[in-house]
């Protein structure tokens, strides 16, 4: 049974909105493409700067240079295609994710990574 109870006091979560983890392009790949760094989760505070986000994540500036110029690369690719029946480690999982943005033209809330 479903119940909604009002709160005393407004929840302060906070979800950043980020591609689903978990799908891979190993069996039956075509399929998947599409979906497979689609957003599944969606920040709750849209308002958070770059700074805010890279700070509550904990990444470090040069960390975070690192990470978007991996993703940057990836979209050179234009293709998923090199991806298919991997299993992917971080740096693949941000070139794959250059490549799916390039193709489907969704990206992180104020361009970062």
């Amino acid at each position: 049974m479903l119940r909604l109870m009002k709160l005393e006091e407004p929840r302060r979560d906070i979800v950043i909105r980020s591609p689903r983890y978990g799908l891979t392009l190993k069996r039956d790949p075509k399929p998947k493409e599409k979906w497979i760094m689609a957003p599944y989760r969606t920040q709750a505070q849209p308002e958070m700067s770059c700074e805010e986000l890279k700070k509550l994540s904990g990444v470090k500036e040069k960390q975070h240079e690192k990470n978007l110029a991996i993703f940057n690369k990836g979209q050179i690719l234009r293709s998923l295609s090199s991806f298919h029946g991997l299993s992917l480690k971080s740096s693949d999982l941000l070139r794959m994710y250059g490549a799916w943005t390039f193709l489907y033209g969704r990206d992180f809330p104020c361009g970062c990574l």
